[in-house]
């Protein structure tokens, strides 16, 4: 995405009403006031719903190290900034994508959209592998996506991480993971740091 996508991006982010001091709710999604981000705390500066069709995608809130009203304000902020984006309906990957190029280019933004990976399940599991895990000699399993946890359950079996302390990242992911049948011990609101973290109070959940 070009700078100038970046830019409208979040001047339309902007162009909602910025929430005061309260948590704000949007189509039935609580978005907190206020989140931590490389030990920042961040407050909620914008927040607002995505349709496609007649149906709600997802919730996005805009979080900034202060309240900010000028996108060039914005963009020159220094410090860490975050869009948390909540998912309303259980959508592919390839939909999303599509839902969010669509709200990018109905706000003027100039967008090309590349795909940088895909989950791809592997035909079958090392039995090795499926031995360790229902031996509970594997300690934990992270989950960065729901993709990722469906294709274990349908790989594996639920019952092969049974004795596994198992974290993901993301409420979505986290919801993916326990329809498919899978127990999850802890869940990261973030990055791969928070994963990391994740991983770390689910292995204390299932010892303690």
């Amino acid at each position: 995405m070009q700078k100038q996508g970046q830019s409208l991006f979040f001047a339309a982010m902007l162009a909602l009403a910025a929430f005061g001091a309260v948590a704000a709710e949007v189509a039935g999604v609580k978005l907190d006031d206020k989140m931590q981000v490389e030990s920042r705390e961040l407050v909620l500066n914008g927040a607002g719903l995505r349709k496609r069709v007649i149906f709600n995608v997802y919730v996005i809130g805009l979080y900034l190290p202060e309240k900010k009203n000028d996108p060039a304000a914005v963009l020159a902020l220094p410090g860490p900034k975050r869009a948390a984006i909540h998912m309303l309906r259980n959508v592919g990957a390839d939909t999303f994508t599509e839902a969010l190029v669509d709200g990018l280019r109905a706000a003027g933004a100039i967008v090309e959209a590349c795909t940088l990976y895909r989950t791809v399940t592997a035909r079958q599991v090392d039995p090795e592998v499926l031995r360790a895990l229902r031996e509970g000699r594997v300690d934990a399993i992270a989950f960065a996506s729901g993709s990722a946890a469906r294709g274990f359950a349908a790989l594996a079996g639920p019952a092969s991480a049974e004795r596994t302390a198992v974290a993901c990242m993301g409420r979505q992911c986290a919801e993916e993971a326990r329809k498919a049948g899978l127990r999850v011990d802890a869940v990261a609101d973030g990055s791969l740091p928070e994963l990391c973290d994740a991983v770390v109070l689910a292995l204390h959940a299932r010892k303690g």
